[in-house]
């Protein structure tokens, strides 16, 4: 009995031996990571493992209120101790799956920011406003009066830092006057007149900005916004 038990644990198939650790080099121009593993020849995708890292990100909500009413959850990953390769990336939110964004090359000491998809439950919603005169949208005589209210929700249970983003229109003829500008309240503005709130708003809350302004050009002539 002895015998065949023996003869038995010998014809037993060895355990692999575990890939070898990744390799990483490194040069002024080039960063690699060159790793081993099985891949059988029969069409089946396979991953191989090349090491992973941990990072702590500050999230934030987005609302691009040309864009549709809903948020994008972005995360910054603010001056990453190793490098980034370049490749598809796959996101999840809460254990679901969100995107597959191409990540680009990042250097030590970058910020990394990265979009992880909508959050449906944080919106902007956009009301007009009545001009002072009664009426809104294009006169006979030459001139837009255009005024709104954006209001942002945080519809989910979570505290959230959040960026709105909206334009007011840059003229490229000097015949075309965008003026009687009013931002309430004060946004930061550059030079293309895009506006960016910044806030904090807590699970159930909500805060309003209204904008208004003029746009004056040859009366009988059409104007196009892009």
């Amino acid at each position: 009995m002895m015998m065949n038990q023996v003869a038995t644990e010998s014809a037993m198939p060895m355990a692999p031996e575990p890939a070898p650790a990744p390799m990483i080099t490194e040069s002024l121009t080039n960063f690699a990571v060159k790793g081993k593993g099985n891949i059988l020849g029969d069409g089946t995708a396979v991953s191989v493992d090349l090491g992973a890292q941990s990072h702590k990100g500050k999230m934030k909500v987005v609302l691009f209120r040309d864009y549709g009413r809903e948020g994008h959850l972005v995360v910054t990953l603010e001056k990453i101790a190793e490098p980034f390769m370049q490749g598809m990336a796959e996101l999840a939110v809460d254990g679901q799956n969100s995107g597959q964004p191409q990540i680009a090359n990042y250097g030590r000491g970058e910020n990394v920011e990265i979009a992880f998809g909508f959050m449906p439950l944080i919106k902007v919603n956009k009301s007009t406003d009545v001009a002072k005169t009664g009426t809104t949208g294009w006169k006979s005589d030459g001139t837009l009066q255009e005024g709104y209210t954006l209001e942002v929700v945080n519809g989910s249970s979570l505290s959230f830092d959040i960026e709105l983003v909206d334009r007011i229109p840059v003229s490229a003829n000097e015949k075309i006057v965008v003026d009687n500008i009013s931002i309430t309240p004060t946004a930061d503005t550059n030079k293309d007149n895009v506006l960016t709130w910044k806030m904090t708003l807590k699970p159930g809350e909500s805060k309003q900005f209204k904008v208004a302004y003029r746009v004056k050009h040859p009366s009988g002539q059409q104007v196009y916004f892009r």
